[in-house]
């Protein structure tokens, strides 16, 4: 008994002893800014490092640092009498509202209110030369960083923006900010090339927006991607915005649709299926199926299967079956395959797995396994339906296909070098894996040249004395 009430003495000895050393912490700093002068501000602020540059490929500026302005009122410090006259005239220089300035240090408790943020050195001009000559007592200017993109809308979603603290909140600059911020004692952080080519993406944004705006689409997207590099060249999508002001653009329009958006992707997924029936060695591009309108098939359940065709195409081989975009075709071509085959070799083109490529948020798309599959579902999923998937798995799936049958891992960086031009990272092609053989995709790239033809479904896409590989989504 004597022992514990000891034990109790000594705790309750030490509690009252870090006690009193918090009450002595509190009494100095209380003590420290009765003796500060009057207009001095307590505040450590961390030296901001220059956000590095992103570019494109070509070194063209896309992103840079520039100046910007916090404006804030120290309430102790202004006049009594006079202090509403003061934000009157303080908030009509900035373009604000000064009945609403007035009323927010009011409602504040705090000493230090802040007026606005991260404004333009334009706009803060005249108000920073009056308080260099002291004309408004217990305004502060303050210089931060601040970001700007010369180029507006451009790859607007690829990039991104920032925002409080000139950190990322979207795109490269949220994907790319411990290179791009640097680190304390660093001069500046480092700079980011991206692998688009900003005339490309200029050129294409343009086709973009005008077939958005004339056909009242709800998306519009297109990419281009260097195949025997992973690279992409462009990254467009309507609709966009300007990340100079991105506050005024809702969150659909920042939306990046190319990584988060998902879609059955319809005819143009027969390529994959087509693909991967032929390297099994299942068909050969001279195998011929009969369409009469419709796929059609008695399940030993006794349920009849029914789909479609625009038209009645009769005999059908590789080229025809792409060319007509015939789905009776595809669904007889799809019954020489096991559910599980064909489950694996669509995984293997990356369906239902993130690219890795697009934002924060992508989406891995949606494909369900073979143990889920009703009996419908294979020739449906080979025809590009009960499926979902994004645009860059498409893109990145068809550059697979294209290249001789290799499936590279995308990129949106080439390289990442600081201020002095140490590079300190640079893109180099990485295969993922082979998912067909250099064979089925000279077969494949074969049959999308027929389709791309005058007389192929994709016909709009010939372009004269050019070869064409394409496929076209055609209406249910």
């Amino acid at each position: 008994m004597k022992e514990a009430a000891s034990q109790n003495q000594i705790r309750l000895r030490l509690a009252m002893a870090l006690l009193g050393l918090m009450a002595l912490a509190v009494l100095a700093r209380f003590a420290y800014l009765m003796m500060l002068q009057p207009g001095t501000v307590a505040e450590v602020r961390r030296v901001p490092v220059e956000r590095g540059k992103i570019l494109d490929r070509n070194g063209k500026v896309l992103a840079f640092d520039v100046p910007k302005y916090d404006v804030a009122v120290s309430r102790s410090e202004l006049d009594a009498t006079g202090g509403e006259q003061e934000l009157r005239e303080v908030a009509s220089l900035l373009g604000l509202d000064p009945a609403a300035v007035i009323q927010k240090v009011k409602n504040s408790s705090a000493n230090f209110v802040y007026l606005a943020r991260r404004m333009d050195s334009e706009k803060t001009a005249t108000l920073r030369e009056q308080v260099e000559e002291g004309k408004f007592p217990g305004i502060i200017v303050d210089e931060v960083s601040g970001r700007m993109y010369p180029e507006g809308r451009l790859a607007s979603h690829l990039i991104g923006f920032t925002g409080e603290g000139n950190r990322g909140l979207e795109g490269i600059e949220l994907q790319y900010e411990r290179e791009l911020a640097g680190s304390e004692g660093d001069a500046a952080g480092n700079d980011v090339y991206l692998t688009i080519d900003a005339t490309l993406q200029y050129a294409l944004e343009k086709l973009a927006r005008n077939a958005w705006t004339e056909h009242q689409a709800e998306a519009v997207f297109i990419t281009a991607i260097d195949v025997n590099t992973g690279e992409l060249l462009a990254y467009v999508q309507m609709p966009d915005f300007d990340p100079n002001a991105f506050g005024v653009f809702t969150d659909l329009q920042r939306q990046d649709r190319l990584s988060i958006y998902t879609y059955e992707p319809g005819s143009v997924f027969k390529v994959f299926s087509m693909a991967s029936i032929l390297d099994m060695g299942l068909i050969t591009p001279q195998t011929t199926f009969t369409c009469d309108g419709a796929y059609r098939k008695v399940l030993p359940s006794g349920q009849s299967i029914v789909i479609k065709c625009l038209h009645n195409h009769g005999t059908q081989n590789l080229s025809q079956i792409l060319a007509n975009s015939c789905n009776a075709g595809v669904g007889y071509a799809s019954d020489r395959i096991s559910e599980a085959e064909l489950y694996r070799r669509l995984t293997e083109f990356g369906f239902g797995q993130k690219t890795g490529m697009g934002s924060i948020g992508e989406s891995p798309g949606m494909i369900r396994k073979p143990e889920q599959w009703s009996g419908r579902t294979k020739p449906t999923v080979a025809i590009g339906q009960e499926i979902r998937v994004t645009a860059l798995q498409m893109m990145n799936a068809a550059a697979a296909v294209a290249n001789g049958g290799v499936l590279l891992k995308p990129a949106t960086v080439k390289k990442i070098a600081s201020q002095d031009g140490v590079v300190r990272f640079e893109h180099r092609p990485t295969a993922l894996r082979r998912v067909i053989s250099a064979d089925t995709s000279r077969a494949i790239l074969t049959a999308m040249e027929s389709a791309a033809s005058l007389d192929g479904t994709g016909w709009r896409a010939k372009v004269p004395d050019v070869r064409m590989a394409g496929k076209q989504v055609l209406p249910r």
